[in-house]
C-alpha cells in the first residue's frame, strides 16, 4: 500500500514539474491581409434612343407616352398619341410662330401655331413611328414618320399672306399645299397650283376668277384656261406671284393679295345628283338646335334628302370642298340632324351623337346609296333599268368577227337615261371591274349584249376588246374636257438619268420625280409602302373608284380615291394623261404591254416605265425599278429584306416534306373551271407553301378545265380568288367526289390582290401554307402575322375577313 502512494505521489511531481517549465509557443499563423472584393461598376442601361425633336429638346417615345394621352378620331379613323399644344409646352415654345414639321425622308412642312386646338395631334403609331394629325387643315401638314419640330416665333405666323374667294391663307398655308416646279422660256418658278389654291378655299366651282395685286392691279381669268402649270409662285420679300403659261403677261400679277371669284357655275349643294341653290335649302323649313352649348341654325338632312328624292337611301356619304367624305348611315340620323348655315354661305353637317369625323365643314355634296329594286341589271347614271325596260327598246342582231349578239343599242339606253349628250360613259361590272368608252365614236353596231345569266355585256365593235366590259351593273356618263391637250416637254439630259424596266427598256427619267402616274394597283402599293404615295397624281380606274383590287389601298390612303384614271376603252387616253402631266408613268402586267407601247407611240416623249410584278422570280427587281422611280432606293432595298425573309420563313416551315406527301392544289379564278398554272404567280404561292399545283403540266395563264378532269386530279384544297360564293362551289355536284370537296377544304383570297402583284400576294404564301399543314403551323397567330405584315409594310392593321376560318 506504501508502494502504491509512491507511485502516485511521483506522477504527481512529474505533472507539477511538467507544468513549471517555459512552455513552448505554438506557432501563430501569419494575419493576411484582407483582400476588398472587387469593386463593380455599375453598368448604366442603354439610354432609351430620342424618336422626335421639338425646339431643339429631344423626346424619347417613352417621354412622348408620359405626356397626357389624346384620342382623336377624323376621316374615320382614331389616331393615339399626344397633344401637339402640350409637346409644344414641353418643348418650351410659348406664344404665336411657324411650326415646321420634318419627316425622315426629308419632307417637311409649315404650321402657324394659330391653327392648333386640342384635336391636333402627334399620332403614335404600334411600331412608334410618329405622324402629325391635325383635323381640319390639309394632308400637307399631315406629316407621317415625323422626326423634327421646329418653331419660329413670330407676330406675322399666321398672317395673311393670300385671300382666295374670303379664305384667307398664311404663308405656311399655302406652302403646305402641293408645290410644283414649271419652267417657261428657260425660267424655273415654284410654287402652288391656283386650281389647288381654289379647292382649299371652296372654290372649285368657279368659272372666273380675278387676280388682285397689293397695287390694286386685277386680272380676270378663265378658269377654264388654268391647269396644272398654272401657279402662284413664291417670289422675293414672301410675295407671291401669279405665272400663267399659255396667257398673256398682263395676267401674271405680281405681289398678289387676292383671288376673288368673280363667277361660279356650281350650286350650293348637290343632293343625289340634284342641285340646289342656297335660297332653295333656305326654303325648307329652317330648324335650331342646342349642342353643348353651341346654338346652329340650318335644315335638317332629312328634309334635304325628301327634296331630291332620296327618302329611300339608306347611306348617305357628305362630301366637302376639299374632298373630305364621311358616311353616315340614314338610321343615324334625326330631327337634330341638319346643315347648318356658316360663314360665307358654307353649310356644315352638325349630327349630334355621331363622332365629329362625320360633323364635315362646307358640305357640297350628299350623295345617296339607295337600294336598287329587286329586277334591276343596271344603272345609268343612278337611274335602275330592267330585263323588261331592255325589251322594250329595239331588239338587234349583230355579228362580230363571226360570233352573233343580240341586244339593244348602246346609244338607246343612254337616250331613255336622259344621257344622249354626254361624250365618256363609264362601265362598272358587277364584280367591280370598269372600262370607258367615247360615246362619240358609238355607231348602231355598239350594243348591250344579253348574256346567259340574265345581264348585258358591252359589245363595242369600234374599240379595243378591254373596253367589252361583261356583267355591267353601272353606266356613268361625263363630257369630256374642253381645254387643249398640252405637249410634253423632253426630259432635260442635265437633270435626268437611265434606268432599265422589266423589259430591258432604257427609259429617261427626271433625276428627282415629283409627279407619278400609277397605272397599276400592285405598282400603287409600292410607291406607298415605300411612303411616297403623295407624289402620285394618276391611278388606275380600281383605285380612283375604290373597288376590287384597288379597294384596300384606297381605305389605307382615301387620298388616292377620286384621282384622275386616264383610261377610255379599255386603252390609257394619251389626251388625259398629257392633262394630268405626270413625270413619268409606272405601268405593269403582262396583259398590259399593249397600252404602255400606245401610250409611248402618241407620247414620245412621256418617260414610260415597266414594272411587271407578274413573277416571283424578278419581284424584287420590280420594287427597285420603281424606287428609282421615286427617288427612294433605300427604302426599296430595306423592302425587299423583309419581304424576302417572309418568304425564307415559310420555305423553312415546309422544308423537308416528300414529294408524295405534299398537299394536292388547285388554284382557280371566280369560278372552279379556270384554273392557274405554272406561268402565273399563283402557281409560286403554292410552291412557296409546300404544295403541289395539279395543273403543272399545262400552260397559259387561265385555261379551262372540265369536271372530268379535276376528278382525276383530285385535288386536296382547292384555293379561289376573293370574292366567291364557296358554299355555292362545294354543292357543285359534278365535282362532289373531289377532295377537297369532301373534306370541305375549298378557301376564297380573304381579299383581292392577295394572289399576284401587290406585296399582299407575298403574305398569301404565309397563310396559304397555314390551310394546307395545319400542323406544322400549330403555333403561329395568323392574325397576329398579318397584322404584323400589314402594320410593317403599310402602317395599318390587317382589317379584312377572319383568316382562321
Amino acid at each position: 500500500m506504501v508502494k502504491s502512494r509512491l507511485v502516485v505521489l511521483l506522477l504527481l511531481l512529474t505533472v507539477v514539474a511538467g507544468s513549471c517549465a517555459r512552455a513552448t509557443p505554438t506557432p501563430v499563423p501569419p494575419t493576411a491581409t484582407p483582400v476588398p472584393p472587387p469593386t463593380v461598376t455599375p453598368v448604366p442601361p442603354t439610354p432609351e434612343p430620342a424618336v422626335l425633336e421639338v425646339n431643339g429638346r429631344a423626346f424619347t417615345l417613352g417621354e412622348l407616352r408620359s405626356l397626357p394621352a389624346a384620342h382623336v378620331e377624323t376621316d374615320g379613323k382614331a389616331f393615339d398619341g399626344v397633344r401637339l399644344l402640350d409637346l409644344l409646352s414641353a418643348g418650351g415654345v410659348s406664344g404665336e410662330g411657324i411650326l415646321t414639321l420634318t419627316a425622315s425622308d426629308g419632307y417637311s412642312a409649315e404650321l402657324p401655331t394659330s391653327k392648333l386646338d386640342s384635336n391636333s395631334i402627334v399620332a403614335i403609331g404600334a411600331d412608334g413611328s410618329l405622324q402629325t394629325v391635325i383635323a381640319g387643315q390639309g394632308k400637307g401638314v399631315w406629316v407621317k414618320m415625323l422626326v423634327k419640330i421646329a418653331f419660329s416665333a413670330g407676330g406675322d405666323a399666321g398672317k395673311p399672306a393670300v385671300e382666295v374667294n374670303g379664305k384667307a391663307f398664311s404663308l405656311a398655308e399655302v406652302k403646305a399645299l402641293p408645290q410644283v416646279k414649271v419652267e417657261v422660256d428657260g425660267s424655273t418658278y415654284n410654287g402652288v397650283r391656283i386650281l389647288d389654291l381654289l379647292k382649299a378655299a371652296g372654290a372649285s366651282s368657279a368659272t372666273t376668277i380675278s387676280l388682285v395685286a397689293r397695287d390694286g392691279y386685277a386680272a380676270e381669268v378663265a378658269v377654264a384656261d388654268l391647269n396644272e402649270q398654272s401657279i402662284l409662285a413664291f417670289g422675293d420679300k414672301e410675295s407671291l406671284n401669279s405665272v400663267i403659261p399659255g396667257q398673256g403677261k398682263g395676267k401674271w400679277v405680281r405681289e398678289v393679295e387676292a383671288i376673288q371669284v368673280t363667277a361660279s357655275a356650281s350650286p350650293a349643294l348637290t343632293v343625289n345628283g340634284k342641285a340646289l341653290s342656297l335660297a332653295d335649302v333656305k326654303a325648307l323649313p329652317q330648324v335650331k338646335i342646342d349642342v353643348d352649348g353651341t346654338g346652329y341654325n340650318g335644315v335638317r338632312i332629312l328634309d334635304l334628302l325628301k327634296a331630291a328624292d332620296a327618302s329611300a337611301a339608306v347611306t348617305i356619304t357628305l362630301v366637302a370642298s376639299d374632298g373630305y367624305s364621311a358616311d353616315v348611315a340614314v338610321q343615324d340620323l334625326n330631327e337634330q340632324s341638319i346643315l347648318a348655315f356658316a360663314d360665307k354661305d358654307a353649310l356644315n353637317s352638325v349630327i349630334p351623337g355621331q363622332s365629329k369625323g362625320k360633323w364635315v365643314r362646307n358640305t357640297i355634296k350628299i350623295d345617296c346609296t339607295i337600294p336598287l329594286p329587286k329586277d334591276t341589271v343596271l344603272t345609268v347614271n343612278g337611274k335602275p333599268f330592267t330585263m323588261a325596260d331592255f325589251r322594250a327598246m329595239t331588239q338587234v342582231e349583230i355579228e362580230v368577227e363571226g360570233t352573233k349578239y343580240k341586244g339593244i343599242r348602246f346609244l338607246d339606253l343612254l337616250k331613255a337615261a336622259g344621257a344622249a349628250d354626254a361624250d365618256v360613259a363609264q362601265m362598272m361590272a358587277s364584280d367591280g371591274y370598269q372600262g370607258k368608252a367615247n360615246i362619240k365614236k358609238m355607231t348602231d353596231q355598239s350594243i348591250l349584249a344579253y348574256n346567259d345569266v340574265g345581264g348585258v355585256n358591252a359589245v363595242l365593235p369600234e374599240t379595243d376588246k378591254g373596253g367589252w366590259v361583261k356583267f355591267i351593273a353601272k353606266i356613268d356618263t361625263s363630257k369630256a374636257p374642253t381645254e387643249p391637250v398640252p405637249t410634253p416637254k423632253p426630259v432635260d439630259e442635265a437633270n435626268s438619268r437611265v434606268i432599265i424596266d422589266s423589259l430591258g427598256n432604257k427609259v429617261t427619267i427626271p433625276k428627282k420625280v415629283t409627279r407619278v402616274a400609277s397605272m397599276r394597283s400592285g405598282i400603287t402599293e409600292i410607291i406607298c409602302a415605300l411612303g411616297q404615295e403623295k407624289k402620285i397624281v394618276a391611278v388606275e380606274e380600281m383605285v380612283s373608284g375604290g373597288f376590287s383590287y384597288g379597294e384596300f389601298i384606297s381605305k389605307v390612303h382615301p387620298e388616292l380615291k377620286g384621282l384622275p384614271a386616264p383610261f377610255a376603252g379599255g386603252d390609257i387616253s394619251v389626251e388625259e394623261m398629257l392633262r394630268i402631266g405626270p413625270d413619268l408613268v409606272l405601268h405593269g402586267g403582262l396583259g398590259r404591254i399593249k397600252q404602255a407601247e400606245a401610250l409611248r407611240k402618241q407620247a414620245p416623249t412621256l418617260p414610260v416605265v415597266i414594272a411587271h410584278f407578274e413573277t416571283l422570280e424578278h419581284y424584287m427587281d420590280d420594287i427597285r425599278i420603281v424606287g428609282q422611280c421615286v427617288n427612294a432606293e433605300e427604302k426599296a432595298e430595306t423592302l425587299i429584306k423583309y419581304l424576302q425573309s417572309k418568304i425564307d420563313y415559310v420555305r423553312s416551315r415546309v422544308k423537308g416534306i416528300p414529294e408524295d406527301k405534299k398537299i394536292r392544289v388547285m388554284y382557280a379564278g371566280h369560278d372552279i373551271y379556270h384554273i392557274y398554272t405554272p406561268d402565273t404567280f399563283e402557281h409560286a404561292q403554292i410552291e412557296v407553301a409546300g404544295g403541289i399545283n395539279v395543273a403543272r403540266e399545262l400552260t397559259g395563264w387561265h385555261p379551262e378545265i372540265s369536271a372530268e378532269q379535276m376528278l382525276i386530279w383530285d385535288p386536296q384544297v382547292i384555293v379561289m380568288l376573293s370574292g366567291v360564293d364557296v358554299q355555292a362551289v362545294l354543292k357543285d355536284t359534278r365535282v362532289a367526289g373531289v377532295s377537297a370537296i369532301k373534306n370541305k377544304r375549298v378557301y376564297s383570297l380573304p381579299e383581292a390582290s392577295w394572289d399576284f402583284s401587290s406585296p399582299r400576294a407575298l403574305f398569301c404564301m404565309e397563310w396559304l401554307a397555314t390551310k394546307l399543314y395545319p400542323e406544322r403551323f400549330a403555333d403561329v397567330d395568323i392574325e397576329a402575322s398579318a397584322d404584323e405584315f400589314y402594320q410593317t409594310v403599310f402602317g395599318v392593321d390587317y382589317t379584312g375577313p377572319s383568316l382562321t376560318q
